[in-house]
């Protein structure tokens, strides 16, 4: 989707020792779609900030050239693997919720969606967005460019859900839909660090219900 589908030679596979017999021929490969899901997984459980170039190469089985030629550079993989993320987890994951519900019910659905992963997720070590918000102020340009736009994007998400509710009468008077919106956006925020965390699913999905329902009336 995002680049040409070349191979490009592997350094190290994720796995593997240096002292592995190497079969002899043609060297194994990996794409630059291989590449970017690996990527994805590995800034979801160790975050973007903690890694050098070369500890990102060698944990995704590359070298340097391979990933400059797919990516451009680090910031391109990490601007590159939050995309893959969003599109292919997160908001698939986002549009389940049932807008139809309730207030109190739709609190409780969307509590259970960001403390549950679904099995093999990469979002199960961690959210991709949540870390790289969290770690903005050590993000390139290209990170840090699409982490504003999709955390934008949610905010505004989130005002029209709150704007809906606010107009149905289910949450109570004195706040604005930007600024309830906000307040939902800040708890979803700290559940997600929780879960990064390896805090407890549960735990997390009790704790944002009582958070969310906070402002119900």
């Amino acid at each position: 989707m995002w680049h040409e589908n070349t191979a490009v030679k592997i350094k190290q596979p994720i796995g593997t020792k240096l002292t592995d017999p190497r079969p002899r021929g043609r060297p194994n490969a990996v794409t630059p779609d291989e590449m970017l899901d690996r990527a994805v997984r590995l800034f979801c459980a160790e975050g973007v900030d903690g890694l050098s170039l070369n500890q990102i190469c060698t944990r995704l089985g590359v070298s340097k050239p391979a990933l400059y030629r797919a990516f451009g550079n680090e910031d391109g993989l990490k601007r590159a693997a939050l995309a893959r993320y969003f599109e292919a987890w997160m908001e698939p994951r986002l549009g389940r919720l049932d807008l139809n519900l309730a207030f109190a019910d739709q609190c409780k659905a969307l509590a259970r969606l960001m403390a549950f992963s679904d099995p093999g997720s990469p979002a199960a070590e961690g959210c991709l967005l949540t870390r790289m918000r969290v770690s903005r102020a050590g993000l390139g340009p290209e990170s840090l460019a699409i982490t504003q736009t999709l955390e934008a994007g949610l905010l505004g998400k989130l005002v029209e859900w709150t704007s809906a509710v606010a107009a149905s009468g289910q949450i109570k008077s004195g706040l604005s839909p930007i600024e309830a919106a906000r307040y939902f956006d800040a708890q979803i925020k700290l559940a997600l660090i929780d879960q990064s965390q390896g805090a407890d699913p549960e735990g997390i999905e009790a704790r944002l219900i009582v958070a969310l329902s906070a402002l119900q009336r």
